[in-house]
């Protein structure tokens, strides 16, 4: 360790990129897995994922994230060129095989410019050592680039680690299933994650990802049962015990009402971030979103970067990509975009309205033609009333379809705009009129949006109605953009 601490310390140390700045950027590409049983994968996967959210911590290293890391598993390009398209210089690569209870970790550091070979290394033990190796690695390069971890730090990579490799795996698939929108990875996620919670005891990360898929539930109108919301409550308040004062009890309570109620939610958003979370994408994702719907581009744009830097490939930074586009009005760059997403019901649905508000709806009827196998939810619903509005088969097809989204609406300002957009299509326009006076209730100011780009509004801008809630939106924006400055100033 003493050696990889050494060579670390060589290579990894301030190097100038060509235009002088120092570059210190880092990808650990997926660990291969060596065992004889393929199944064992979890298992490399876990300690990839591991190594990623230890060194993500160290100051002034910048660490893609799992997420795209991934997708270099099977890759053929050569390391420069993975380096290129990261913007990174240095490449950590390795194996594990594991037989039994036996464990031989293998790494290799790489200096992607000149492909050499700066350091490499191979660890015997078991695999109750598996976090041991993979501490000293972190500590190792902390050292070599003389970097003192402060205390938040050094209690954020503990809030990172999760108890063992199953748990992590675990952990992982859960991320993946809150992406599906569908019920069926939903549902499997949640009941083995939880099972892991109750066996392994309160934790910071399992807390937090057994609350998200909570909410995931309701979000995506997989159910209505209260009681997914209950017990979300009750792992905020368990972490909170766990650790007084984490930001990751802000985060979740801040997700937890996101949607209709985004003020106090979105600062509770920023506050998390101002505590130290700056490298999950969900925050991040949130907090661009967040600032999007209120018309605040700047900081919006500030966190969408933020989410390139460490993850520029994975789904956050698509969305944040369709996201930013759409609601400046680019839709035909927001259609193309939204291709990129992973196919889910998600995708559908923004697909298929950006593509519409492009002015191609035989394109955007295609895309919601292109429906995922399983439940989809609410997700699923609005995929068909969409359809039936952009086919112009009459309100009343749509109300028949859309019952539980017309009950959503009334909590979520995301389906109430949906919906505005459906009644004016439909000639509707005092329907729509309620419905943007509902999304602006919850707290979505977008005042350009709504009165200069959102074709599907067009008929209704002669209204005074509409004038007044778009001049009410605006005071609204004004007012949220303000206070979003207010709270990030300072924070570099």
């Amino acid at each position: 360790m003493t050696a990889f601490a050494d060579a670390i310390d060589r290579v990894l140390a301030p190097a100038p990129a060509p235009d002088g700045s120092p570059r210190r950027g880092l990808v650990v590409l997926p660990f291969t897995n060596m065992s004889p049983d393929p199944d064992d994968a979890y298992f490399s996967d876990g300690l990839t994922e591991e190594v990623i959210a230890d060194l993500s911590r160290i100051r002034g290293l910048r660490v893609i994230s799992r997420t795209t890391a991934m997708q270099y598993r099977t890759t053929s390009l050569r390391l420069s060129r993975i380096a290129d398209e990261l913007n990174v210089r240095y490449a950590l690569e390795g194996g594990v095989r594991k037989a039994g209870n036996r464990l031989r970790v293998s790494a290799r550091l790489i200096d992607t410019q000149s492909e050499e070979h700066l350091w490499s290394e191979k660890y015997d033990g078991v695999i109750d050592d598996v976090f041991g190796i993979q501490d000293r690695v972190s500590s190792a390069i902390a050292k070599a680039l003389s970097i003192v971890l402060t205390p938040e730090e050094r209690q954020a990579i503990q809030d990172r680690r999760l108890p063992d490799a199953e748990a992590l795996q675990l952990y992982m698939r859960a991320q993946h299933a809150v992406w599906s929108w569908s019920a069926g990875p939903l549902m499997e996620a949640l009941t083995e994650l939880e099972r892991v919670l109750a066996r392994r005891g309160d934790h910071i990360q399992l807390l937090r990802g057994v609350a998200y898929l909570r909410w995931q539930m309701v979000n995506a109108g997989i159910s209505t049962d209260p009681i997914h919301l209950q017990r979300m409550d009750d792992y905020v308040q368990r972490m909170e015990a766990l650790e007084p004062g984490t930001p990751w009890a802000a985060a979740m309570t801040g997700i937890r009402r996101l949607f209709c109620d985004l003020e106090p939610s979105l600062m509770n958003i920023i506050e998390a971030y101002r505590g130290g979370i700056r490298d999950d994408t969900d925050v991040l994702g949130w907090l661009a979103l967040g600032c999007a719907w209120v018309e605040h581009h700047e900081a919006a744009d500030r966190f969408a970067a933020e989410i390139d830097a460490i993850d520029p490939q994975g789904t956050w930074a698509v969305t944040t990509a369709h996201s930013l586009a759409l609601y400046r009005g680019r839709f035909v760059e927001a259609a193309e975009v939204a291709r990129k997403l992973p196919d889910s019901w998600f995708k559908v649905i923004l697909r298929g309205w950006s593509e519409a508000a492009a002015g191609n709806v035989q394109a955007a009827l295609s895309a919601l033609d292109e429906t995922p196998d399983g439940e989809g939810g609410n997700a699923g619903v609005m995929a068909d009333v969409l359809r039936a509005a952009f086919e112009d088969r009459g309100d009343h097809v749509v109300s028949a379809v859309a019952s539980g989204v017309l009950a959503a609406s009334d909590s979520d300002f995301v389906f109430a705009m949906y919906l505005a957009d459906i009644s004016a299509i439909n000639r509707d326009r005092p329907m729509a009129l309620h419905r943007l006076r509902r999304a602006l209730d919850m707290g979505c100011f977008m005042p350009d949006f709504l009165g200069r780009y959102n074709s599907f509004l067009a008929d209704l801008r002669d209204e005074p109605e509409f004038q007044s809630i778009v001049k009410r939106a605006r005071l609204g924006s004004i007012r949220m953009r303000a206070e979003i400055d207010r709270r990030l100033a300072g924070i570099e």
